[in-house]
């Protein structure tokens, strides 16, 4: 099913908004981010310029683990509300919506009254559900 690219991905707008300079997208080897914000952030701009590999690497274990890169570029291509998901999530991205921290695991509110969950693992965040 293509749930997961529902709603752990993405959507890009039609001009992807160019990240601050702060965060700047690393490669899939440097995936591990020191907060869910920079995650995110590394997560949305690779996804709003189709960058695969670099979304995958950036995904939790158990996600990486059922999903390749060229899954993830096919579910998203089909997704109809892709698009929108990235949005949101970007959205609260951009306004430096305050996350929630529990121990390993983050939240980011989106103005949908859904939210982003980052987790922490092998010392980095990674983006565990875009939206849920």
């Amino acid at each position: 099913m293509r749930a997961w690219a529902a709603a752990v991905l993405l959507g890009a707008c039609a001009t992807p908004p160019t990240p601050p300079p702060e965060i700047v997208p690393s490669s899939p080897s440097e995936a591990l981010s020191d907060s869910p914000a920079h995650a995110l952030g590394d997560f949305l701009t690779a996804a709003e310029q189709g960058r695969f590999d670099e979304v995958h690497a950036r995904l939790s274990a158990a996600l990486r683990q059922r999903y390749s890169p060229e899954r993830l570029k096919s579910d998203f291509e089909a997704e109809p509300l892709a698009k929108e998901r990235l949005a949101r999530a970007r959205r609260a991205w951009s306004a430096r919506a305050p996350w929630r921290v529990d121990g390993a695991v983050a939240f980011l509110p989106l103005d949908d009254g859904h939210r982003v969950r980052a987790v922490q693992e092998d010392g980095g965040w990674r983006i565990a559900a875009l939206e849920e």
